[in-house]
């Protein structure tokens, strides 16, 4: 059976709102930044606000963020947690669908 993606049918910008996958550019410096690379890689956050203070990047929102995890991800003014600042090219995959980018973990983990 094979599906549409309609992800990727469209050549819209990204947008505030909009759902994420992203993987770092870097590696992780110790065993905890590689486990919240790892969260990151295999979760879908939302991009909710965009900071060119901070060399133009993207704040990711993450939820359900593991407390051993919770240092390296931020908290801003406004009582958002679970916020990870990345560049553009960090962000591989993004759609106004939550549900169209976990799409494509199942597509991984079944390798189809």
């Amino acid at each position: 059976m094979i599906k549409n993606f309609k992800i990727f049918e469209s050549n819209t910008k990204l947008k505030k709102g909009n759902y994420v996958i992203c993987k770092e550019l870097t590696n992780g410096y110790d065993e905890d930044e590689k486990a919240a690379q790892e969260f990151i890689e295999s979760n879908v956050g939302q991009y909710i606000m965009f900071d060119r203070t901070a060399d133009n990047k993207f704040g990711i929102k993450y939820e359900n963020v593991p407390s051993q995890l919770e240092d390296h991800f931020f908290d801003i003014q406004d009582g958002i947690d679970g916020i990870r600042w990345m560049m553009r090219d960090e962000i591989i995959h993004y759609s106004k669908n939550k549900e169209d980018l976990e799409v494509l973990f199942d597509v991984k983990k079944y390798n189809l």
